[in-house]
């Protein structure tokens, strides 16, 4: 398993709408992947729960990776947390977890958690998720104003 945590110094109920916006997901994604939809009518502006979305996955952009399907399995407002099965041609199992939490000293975190099964390929894969989680929290903490 994989755990990535970031504090950030905003609200909860600055950060948690975001989670849950395709917007945010393609601002903090890109341009080490971008995502594209694979439905003509594009993508909602709020990820829905129990929807299945088809993107077609690009490293920097320009190299396709196939598809990626994101399944949204539940988005728990009053505990900010959006669980997700996903899965593609390079994945064959993608359970991630987001969430938003206030420790004991008051300090508001963003949380990645993340279960991969891809065979052989699981190593390689959970190499690649953690650059990319890295990536992701450094966005998050820029869009946040953070250093």
């Amino acid at each position: 398993m994989l755990r990535m945590q970031s504090k950030l110094n905003c609200t909860a109920d600055e950060i948690w709408p975001n989670l849950g916006s395709t917007a945010t997901f393609l601002k903090v994604s890109r341009p080490l992947m971008n995502f594209k939809s694979l439905d003509p009518k594009g993508l909602p502006e709020q990820w829905m729960e129990g929807k299945t979305y088809g993107l077609g996955m690009y490293f920097l952009g320009f190299i396709p990776l196939g598809r990626h399907t994101i399944t949204f399995r539940s988005i728990d407002h009053e505990n900010l947390k959006i669980k997700t099965e996903e899965k593609g041609l390079l994945i064959k199992s993608w359970n991630h977890t987001m969430q938003v939490y206030v420790n004991t000293s008051n300090q508001l975190f963003f949380q990645d958690e993340l279960k991969i099964d891809n065979g052989w390929m699981s190593v390689p894969t959970y190499v690649g998720a953690y650059i990319f989680f890295l990536y992701r929290h450094w966005k998050m903490k820029r869009l946040f104003h953070q250093d």
